[in-house]
């Protein structure tokens, strides 16, 4: 029989181990919840036009943690079209004229509200991973609803930039009005 100082030297080992195996499960969910939405993401710019052609390669602007900006890291050079995705890690929120693309992540609303104005009737797609971002003036909202991932979009942000979203995607996608 162990003394009652190894037991409990033992029991808070165990504790520990199993603390730290749940982190690291949480953290390989959250980084595969972060690849989904990349993914994602650039299915959405594939089914979108913007009002003028723009140059080679494509900006894709990213904000947001470590594991948003290396999940979208992957994206880098994945054909668009007859161009290339470039993908912009932005560290602050500047020189967005930049971007064809935006994807925001880990922001304060107050902020985000600024981005918005900002970027009104400008053709720069902006997508986010937050509750109410199309609700709240962006263009393309990502949530997660019963586990899976649901699109919002505000067409009337859209439209006020001249992006057109496909019929396909809009026909997968809960249409926010404003």
């Amino acid at each position: 029989m162990l003394p009652k100082p190894a037991i409990f030297k033992a029991s808070g080992l165990a504790l520990l181990m199993l603390v730290a195996g749940f982190e690291n499960c949480l953290a390989q969910a959250t980084i595969d919840e972060e690849n989904l939405v990349a993914a994602l993401s650039l299915n959405i710019v594939r089914f979108t036009t913007w009002p003028e052609p723009h140059s080679s390669p494509f900006n894709l602007c990213v904000y947001g943690d470590n594991v948003t900006k290396e999940a979208f890291n992957s994206l880098e050079a994945k054909p668009l079209g007859s161009r290339n995705i470039h993908v912009v890690i932005l560290d602050r929120l500047i020189g967005l004229e930049r971007c064809q693309a935006l994807y925001i992540n880990d922001i304060k609303p107050n902020l985000l509200s600024q981005v918005f104005n900002e970027l009104k009737n400008k053709p720069i797609l902006t997508l986010g991973y937050t509750e109410s971002f199309a609700e709240n003036g962006g263009m393309i909202g990502l949530r997660k609803v019963n586990g899976k991932l649901t699109i919002d979009i505000n067409l009337r942000v859209t439209n006020e930039a001249g992006i057109l979203i496909s019929s396909r995607l809009l026909s997968l996608a809960n249409i926010v009005e404003q």
